[in-house]
């Protein structure tokens, strides 16, 4: 598949700017859902007594997630592309 000097090189510099990148885009979304999160639970119970959603943060209760399997998926492409 790479056939020249530096090919492994280059695809690698490759895989890791974009993970980088879509790993600092995830983590600011996430910030902000948290945030506005934060706000609607805040809304949602003052306004209408409901707290309810606050047992609904899949935020609080992930342990694998989105930034996780960025990191996870580079590294594959990185081992796929250095034992091709």
């Amino acid at each position: 598949m790479l056939h020249y000097p530096g090919d492994h090189l280059l695809v690698s510099v490759v895989i890791i700017i974009v993970s980088l990148y879509s790993w600092l885009w995830l983590n600011e979304n996430l910030k902000f859902e948290t945030t506005i999160r934060n706000q609607m639970e805040a809304i949602m119970e003052k306004e209408m007594n409901y707290p309810k959603i606050k047992k609904e943060r899949p935020d609080k209760m992930a342990k694998f997630g989105y930034k996780d399997v960025i990191i996870l998926l580079g590294l594959v492409a990185l081992i796929a592309i250095w034992n091709s």
